[in-house]
């Protein structure tokens, strides 16, 4: 018989850094599943800021379960003072 899987988006991880490796470093909100939109403020002084969001899911199966992040989509924004 097949074990059944089950996922469940719990939420959103917001992160933000100078670059994606100082990013990934770096989670600045930990967001609801129905949450749409974040806004961020106050904005640090340097001007290049690169953001990523990735998912968290529960997965559970038959040998436990734990918590997987999804791939990150990525943007990046330039600030003008």
């Amino acid at each position: 018989m097949a074990q059944v899987v089950k996922r469940t988006v719990q939420g959103y991880y917001v992160y933000r850094g100078t670059n994606i490796e100082s990013a990934l470093t770096n989670v600045i909100a930990s967001l609801a599943q129905n949450v749409t939109a974040y806004t961020n403020s106050p904005v640090q002084p340097n001007p290049n800021h690169t953001y990523l969001v990735r998912a968290v899911k529960l997965f559970a199966s038959g040998g436990g379960s734990f918590y997987q992040l999804s791939r990150a989509a990525t943007t990046n924004i330039t600030v003008n003072p």
